[in-house]
């Protein structure tokens, strides 16, 4: 009897050992999948002089994730500047999760080279910067779900309206984060009316919003019935849309 159980215990112990040195199943990926694209550019003016232009995509995928990057690239007092920006945002709040934007200035004698990063856990911002060599890290808590907007640009508008309610005349409140300035700024947004212009050869009307923003001032977007920002009027700039593509039936995989 002590034998049988001898044996039976010798061979629940092999069993085990077996099971121990057998490779376990990796666990398969699942590719994640673009499912469309949104291409767009703008043309950037100051009085009758063109200055830059400013490129925008976006992509969304099947994470329930969308990816907004920017080009931007001007010229002032024949010095250029290029701006390459990313925004990563939740596909169903428009809740920002991550930013990166690296600023490239070009002098006769150097090149001067800006990096601002901004990775969001819940209300909790940490926001980075680095240039010459030099790093710098703080955090800042902030209003939940507050934009990341950079001044200057279009592209973060979009982030921004998302939130707007485009039907009504009524003021509404609007705050962003400003990853240069480590703040975050507000604001009130409202409908003034409707015009008439121009946009890729035709002349529609469109919805006409200003904003009224604290520390840097106001600022107009004009927004067509597709939602699209079809002009933009800030800080002494005028953006103006030149392109717009769109594809919906991108399928490929990113990993």
């Amino acid at each position: 009897m002590f034998a049988a159980a001898w044996r039976s215990a010798l061979i629940i112990v092999a069993v085990l050992a077996s099971a121990a040195g057998a490779e376990t199943p990796m666990h398969q990926r699942k590719p994640v999948r673009l499912l469309s694209t949104l291409h767009a550019m703008y043309t950037m003016s100051q009085g009758d002089s063109k200055v830059g232009t400013e490129t925008i995509d976006r992509r969304v995928y099947d994470d329930n994730r969308v990816e907004l990057t920017s080009t931007q690239v001007t010229t002032t007092g024949g010095v250029p500047l290029t701006q390459e920006s990313k925004l990563e945002l939740d596909e169903e709040s428009y809740f920002p999760r991550k930013f990166r934007s690296e600023k490239t200035l070009v002098q006769p004698t150097d090149t001067l080279r800006y990096v601002f990063t901004v990775d969001m856990y819940a209300n909790v911002a940490v926001i980075g910067s680095e240039s010459r060599g030099r790093g710098d890290s703080r955090q800042l808590v902030v209003p939940a779900g507050t934009a990341i907007v950079e001044v200057g640009a279009v592209y973060g508008w979009y982030e921004m309206m998302f939130w707007v309610d485009t039907t009504t005349e009524q003021r509404q409140r609007i705050q962003w984060l400003d990853p240069q300035a480590v703040r975050v700024e507000a604001g009130e947004i409202y409908k003034t009316g409707e015009e008439e212009l121009a946009v890729l050869g035709k002349k529609i009307k469109v919805a006409v919003f200003k904003a009224d923003r604290e520390r840097v001032g106001e600022a107009r977007v004009f927004i067509d019935g597709e939602g699209r920002i079809v002009r933009l009027e800030q800080n002494m700039t005028v953006y103006q849309l030149t392109e717009w593509s769109e594809d919906h039936g991108k399928t490929g995989d990113k990993r």
